[in-house]
């Protein structure tokens, strides 16, 4: 409807959809931290933010739709978000760890989850100490967290952009474009669920790395590996090596 009335409307919804989009990261990591144990958090989150490949995929596989009618894309995913919305509703525990404790599923859930990060009690609290607002939003470690966070939306867009017009500037094809195009998506979607196993089950439990030092390391090369793809890929001349490339970053980061 937007698009049909103007750029200002269509840009005015796009914005509406990028806040409505901006809470489901920051509410992913509060669950996982609420439900997870720190041993097992690497692999959840690897998990759970998989998908989002999962769907870029699915809607690059959709995009012979736009030749019948470019809406259908667009109906296609508000919808089945909408309708995921209700199932995640009607599945999740109403409460925290906390306030589940001993009432069904929930209580029970929370028992295996003590039991494996060895506290014996919730890790989320109502009388946890807050921080002052003005003071955390200046803390270094936030502000670091804010820049390197830009910087892979920045690049993980642009590449969602304009993927498929690189690739075709250096020669792909319609015909193979929708598998290459994928292709980065797909080792992506493995290289991320290794890389929580990485984390969790050698950095942590056989190297025996603190926690924060295992998940430096772990972004120390979620920054540098996909930095030195994009280097390279200044010299690529084909659209498979670029895509060998391309792959490499996304996979890392």
């Amino acid at each position: 409807w937007a698009a049909r009335q103007s750029i200002d409307a269509a840009l005015a919804a796009r914005v509406v959809v990028g806040l409505a989009e901006g809470v489901q990261i920051p509410c992913c990591n509060a669950l996982l931290a609420a439900w997870v144990p720190p041993q097992g958090r690497a692999r959840a989150l690897s998990f759970i933010f998989s998908g989002q490949f999962v769907g870029t995929i699915c809607a690059l596989s959709c995009s012979p739709l736009a030749e019948w009618w470019w809406p259908s894309i667009f109906l296609l995913w508000g919808w089945l978000g909408f309708v995921w919305c209700l199932v995640f509703a009607a599945l999740a525990p109403a409460s925290s760890p906390g306030a589940s404790a001993g009432k069904g599923a929930a209580g029970e859930e929370l028992g295996l989850i003590s039991a494996v990060d060895g506290s014996g009690s919730p890790r989320c609290s109502a009388s946890a100490p807050r921080c002052a607002r003005p003071s955390f939003l200046a803390h270094p470690a936030f502000l670091a967290v804010c820049a390197a966070h830009f910087a892979n939306n920045w690049g993980a867009y642009l590449l969602l952009s304009w993927l498929p017009k690189y690739l075709t500037s250096l020669g792909a094809t319609l015909a193979d474009g929708s598998t290459l195009f994928s292709t980065p998506y797909a080792v992506a979607i493995v290289a991320d669920n290794v890389g929580g196993w990485v984390a969790d089950e050698v950095l942590l439990s056989r190297c025996r790395l603190k926690l924060l030092h295992a998940r430096k390391c772990m972004q120390a090369v979620a920054m540098l590996v996909p930095c030195g793809c994009f280097l390279l890929l200044c010299g690529s001349t084909s659209a498979g090596g670029a895509a060998a490339l391309l792959a490499a970053a996304i996979a890392a980061s």
